[in-house]
């Protein structure tokens, strides 16, 4: 079994000077032996990420 997934956007929601909250939407394609044909499944994330010492660093993820 193979899965890619490939990021098709992202969007700010909210952002502060170090706080920051973004969707990820995402498109996974999985593979087998079984059935080669790719099943596409589209999805969303919301990412919160916050800056400490000078990086972005996530700190929730929330499938949506």
């Amino acid at each position: 079994m193979a899965t890619v997934a490939t990021v098709a956007g992202t969007g700010a929601v909210d952002a502060s000077d170090s706080l920051a909250t973004v969707m990820f939407f995402v498109n996974q394609s999985t593979t087998s032996a079984a059935h080669p044909e790719p099943t596409l499944s589209p999805s969303r994330a919301r990412v919160t990420v916050e800056r400490i010492d000078g990086c972005w660093l996530i700190s929730g993820l929330e499938p949506m």
